[in-house]
């Protein structure tokens, strides 16, 4: 997106911070600029600064000719992660996942399962569920977050709450059925569906999750 550049006293500095804020917000309504972000691009369009301003979730404000910039900068497209098949006739398994490895495991240790580790969730699945699939988040999905009162939200909304960066949100696996209709967990954000939750293990299969990061 091109601004043209003013002259210093033709806008009065609230009017256009106001035209800054509402240029952001087209390239993406989902980023919150902070006010030192809003005076740098304005004094940018005013001809008092010549440097560059980064963004919250890798935008980029730059002075170019006659007009300010606001763009992603170009980058080598790197592909999501693919989608892997998890069996649970087989575990434990550990398998990765772009910049992490997550390991499945049955639970036997019922008291275990309420611990509440950081990086592990549990879920509870159909005796006769054979596999689950972890990959990448996709447009529009929604799931029921335990807690939620069998609400649904979408996992766009889940990831705003969480601060998770737009640029990494590819990188977020998502723990679904084999079939891929049902969202059962996002494990590197210790959520999981109101579905799946453990109420009593000795009717379901109480599968451990264990996240670790490779950074």
């Amino acid at each position: 997106l091109h601004i043209p550049l003013v002259s210093s006293g033709e806008i009065p500095p609230t009017v256009l911070n106001r035209a800054v804020l509402q240029a952001i917000e087209r390239i993406d309504p989902e980023i919150r600029p902070l006010r030192e972000h809003v005076k740098a691009i304005s004094d940018m369009l005013r001809g008092l600064r010549t440097g560059s301003c980064d963004l919250p979730g890798g935008l980029k404000a730059e002075p170019v000719g006659d007009s300010v910039v606001i763009h992603y900068p170009v980058k080598c497209a790197i592909p999501p992660p693919p989608s892997i098949l998890v069996s649970l006739e087989n575990l434990p398994v550990e398998i990765n996942f772009g910049p992490h490895r997550i390991g499945f495991s049955l639970e036997r240790t019922i008291g275990s399962v309420y611990d509440g580790n950081p990086g592990t969730v549990f879920i509870a699945v159909q005796q006769d569920e054979k596999n689950l699939v972890v990959r990448p988040p996709e447009e529009g999905e929604r799931m029921k977050p335990l807690g939620m009162g069998g609400h649904g939200k979408k996992l766009s909304d889940i990831f705003i709450d969480s601060k998770i960066p737009k640029n990494e949100r590819r990188n977020q696996p998502v723990v679904l059925n084999e079939s891929c209709t049902e969202i059962y967990a996002l494990p590197a954000l210790g959520i999981i569906s109101d579905k799946v939750k453990v109420e009593k293990p000795d009717e379901s299969r109480v599968i451990r999750i264990t996240l670790a990061s490779d950074e």
